[in-house]
This record gives structure tokens, C-alpha cells and sequence, in this order.
């Protein structure tokens, strides 16, 4: 708590205000930019992996090289970070 107090001191001096139904303070936990961040932890959300490994596996050529594309567009985006 007395971090969140320093926080809204600053906030004060300099005039600044903060929407507190907006607001979530305490938490171990917060969601950001789609990932969950908190406790020394950066992880997906829950509901992404789930989809990732419900994907259907391909069985027939065309839809293997679709998976293949998409995966490569994962793997470029991911070396961007």
C-alpha cells in the first residue's frame, strides 16, 4: 500500500488524475497487451494457448503447407521481439 500511495502522490503533484473504476490496485496478476504479467512472469492468456493446441492437425497436403505458412509468419513475428 504504500507504493500505490506514493503513486497517487505523484499523481497529485502533478495534477493528474486516475479513473478508479478503471483502476485495479493489489493484484497479484494484470492483463496487458494480451499477456498476463505479474510475480517476476510474462505468459500468454489462458484462452490462446487453448486455441493454438485445439488447432486440427492437417492431414492433407494443402492444408500442411497453409500450417507451414502460418507458422512461418509466427516464427518472423517472434524474431522481430
Amino acid at each position: 500500500m504504500v507504493n500505490i500511495r506514493a503513486f497517487l502522490e505523484r499523481l497529485a503533484a502533478t495534477k493528474m488524475t486516475v479513473n478508479l473504476t478503471k483502476s485495479d490496485f493489489a493484484h497479484a496478476y494484470v492483463t496487458y497487451l494480451g499477456l498476463i504479467v505479474g510475480q517476476r512472469q510474462v505468459r500468454p492468456r489462458d484462452a490462446k494457448v487453448k486455441c493454438i493446441l485445439e488447432y486440427a492437425e492437417p492431414t492433407t497436403r494443402k492444408e500442411f503447407m497453409r500450417y507451414g505458412r502460418l507458422f512461418q509468419k509466427v516464427v518472423k513475428t517472434l524474431q522481430t521481439l
